[in-house]
């Protein structure tokens, strides 16, 4: 784990030091940018004590750019909002007010560091992998072999969740002739997004005192996927059309014309009509990628698919979770299949994992899945959350008993409640019989007859 320290004062810099004996500091943020060209931070402890909010904005950004995975963590003597909300919308991972506690930072950043060490290895590992061979995949794979053979640019759209960024990553990296990089932009960050695509020349009295590399310079021979379109103003959209058109763009305040190839892939969450009608692109810009749109179907347009994606993501997070579940249960498999996925592919990769982690069995059953995919409706669920969490386990039983032709539904339902009742007092009293009998409120007698019922000696 490689730690910067950024703007320490000599006080700061001996108590830091330590606790953290590895660590290496900056005492002027005009060295950052040429430190970060070198090097990559996985923390970076900021101490903000004289700096005002524009330029602690302005730092953590230009951080953020270079080195979109450190985590950035501001130490400051003021907690006013525009410091504190300024630091967190700019990416910082924490804004920590004096007085602190240096163990419990170095705590919390190994934590935070291990968390995003899991979650990358994760993405990586999914990150290449697109499924499914209904109609509407097979023409993405095919869009896919279209437009990875040139440097065009293109527009894909679709709900939150489908894969924008997924496609995107996988049009970059079908060709195997380009060298550079893949970049991802938030168009939400419209004020300084004109500084990240085209970079930045900082003068003083015409002299040169600072150079920001733009996305177009590091993306040479790659691509740039700029999310969100729809919030770029218009300016921007003029000059990321100018570039498009010509292959030429000038930093803000500079002085020459660069010529660079980067292929830029737009995205949105709104369709093509929705963009047309409330004129969220320039006419110029959609003119441009006419011949390169694409749209990405949101699951519940292909349902066919959730089967392929199910098992992938069974096999995926047994490697991950260290478990061995054989797969999904016939009316479990139904259950997904009816519902409707709001949040698509992520959606649905979040309830296979949290699935797994819950199952008892060899298989995912539906008392295994969450309450949403269950079934129940939301105008149901009046009460306290474990009255609904019951009501929805009940229901899903029911509907199991249902289909099984089975009867008795009293005794099937009261003899696994009763069940995992006991398992669970005596998980808590170490199997202590006594103590168990006594928090369950029957005889010993009783108690061990019904262990020996349910299997629980």
């Amino acid at each position: 784990m490689k730690i910067l320290g950024l703007l320490p004062n000599k006080r700061e810099e001996k108590e830091i030091i330590k606790v953290i004996d590895s660590i290496t500091f900056i005492y002027n943020y005009s060295e950052i940018s040429n430190y970060l060209r070198e090097e990559k931070p996985d923390i970076i402890l900021f101490w903000n004590f004289e700096i005002n909010e524009e330029l602690m904005v302005e730092i953590i950004q230009r951080i953020k750019t270079v080195s979109p995975q450190a985590l950035i963590y501001v130490l400051g003597e003021k907690g006013t909002i525009n410091l504190v909300a300024g630091a967190i919308w700019a990416g910082a991972k924490d804004y920590i007010l004096k007085p602190y506690d240096l163990n419990k930072i170095l705590y919390t950043i190994k934590r935070d560091f291990k968390k995003i060490q899991r979650n990358t290895s994760e993405t990586k590992k999914i990150y290449d992998i697109m499924l499914g061979s209904t109609k509407e995949m097979i023409q993405i794979y095919k869009s896919i072999g279209y437009f990875s053979k040139t440097m065009n640019p293109i527009l894909v759209s679709g709900e939150s969740g489908t894969g924008k960024e997924l496609f995107s990553r996988i049009v970059h990296n079908f060709n195997k002739k380009e060298n550079g990089e893949f970049f991802v932009i938030n168009g939400e960050i419209s004020d300084f997004i004109d500084k990240l695509i085209f970079g930045e020349e900082v003068y003083h009295n015409n002299i040169l005192i600072e150079l920001k590399k733009s996305y177009l310079e590091k993306a040479h021979k790659g691509t740039i996927l700029i999310k969100k379109v729809e919030n770029l103003k218009l300016e921007t959209q003029i000059k990321l059309l100018d570039f498009l058109e010509t292959g030429i763009f000038t930093r803000i305040n500079g002085k020459e014309n660069l010529i660079k190839d980067v292929r830029i892939i737009l995205s949105s969450n709104k369709n093509l009509d929705e963009l047309l009608e409330g004129n969220f692109i320039y006419e110029g810009l959609l003119e441009k990628v006419k011949n390169s749109m694409l749209y990405l179907p949101p699951l519940r347009e292909r349902k066919d698919d959730i089967p392929e994606l199910v098992n992938y993501f069974i096999d995926y997070f047994n490697e991950y979770l260290k478990l061995n579940i054989q797969g999904i249960d016939k009316l479990a498999l139904g259950k997904i299949m009816k519902y409707h996925f709001p949040n698509n592919i992520k959606e649905l990769k979040s309830v296979i994992k949290s699935s797994l982690a819950l199952s008892r069995e060899n298989y995912i059953l539906v008392e295994d899945l969450p309450a949403q995919v269950i079934g129940t409706k939301i105008s149901k669920r009046y009460g306290q959350v474990h009255d609904w969490i019951l009501a929805d386990w009940v229901e899903g039983e029911i509907e199991i008993l249902e289909k099984t032709d089975k009867n008795n539904y009293y005794d099937n339902l009261i003899s696994r409640v009763e069940r995992e009742l006991i398992r669970q007092v005596l998980e808590k009293t170490n199997g202590k019989k006594v103590e168990s009998a006594e928090l369950l409120g029957i005889t010993r007698t009783t108690l061990r007859t019904k262990m020996n019922t349910f299997g629980l000696e």
